[in-house]
């Protein structure tokens, strides 16, 4: 499983890593697929929880899960339908039942912001029914 673990945190880079990952890989389909299986790879039974430890040095462990973790946030950020459904697909598929609700929120606040439009002012209402020739009724 060593291995498994090195590829994620190559792959997408560790912690003290900034800036954005370069990489082909990074579709929606891949994404949502590479993150089914880092699941099995980096099973949540084997995360690490260092909330209230003190100081540490993170392990490969750390590295991974944090990664695993980072791919949701890259299917959130992806821009477009298809990482939506990819999403809306974890959403139901999640080998851990209680992120089920976690990526149901997700997709919530992604459904949100990319139906949010800016407000028309009503001149603008009135310019587009005159081009568009429409009549009240």
């Amino acid at each position: 499983m060593g291995l498994g673990r090195e590829f994620l945190v190559a792959l997408l880079g560790g912690r003290h890593e900034v800036g954005p990952i370069i990489g082909l890989f990074q579709t929606p389909s891949f994404l949502q697929d590479l993150y089914l299986l880092m699941h099995k790879v980096v099973p949540v039974e084997e995360d690490i929880d260092r909330i209230g430890m003190g100081v540490y040095s993170p392990t490969i462990q750390d590295e991974a899960q944090e990664a695993r973790e980072r791919i949701v946030a890259q299917l959130e950020q992806l821009p477009g339908e298809l990482s939506l459904e990819a999403l809306r697909r974890l959403s139901l598929e999640h080998p851990v039942p209680r992120y089920r609700d976690y990526i149901k929120a997700i997709v919530k606040r992604r459904t949100v912001k990319d139906g949010d439009l800016l407000d028309w002012p009503l001149q603008e209402v009135a310019k587009l029914a005159i081009s568009l020739n429409c009549r009240t009724p």
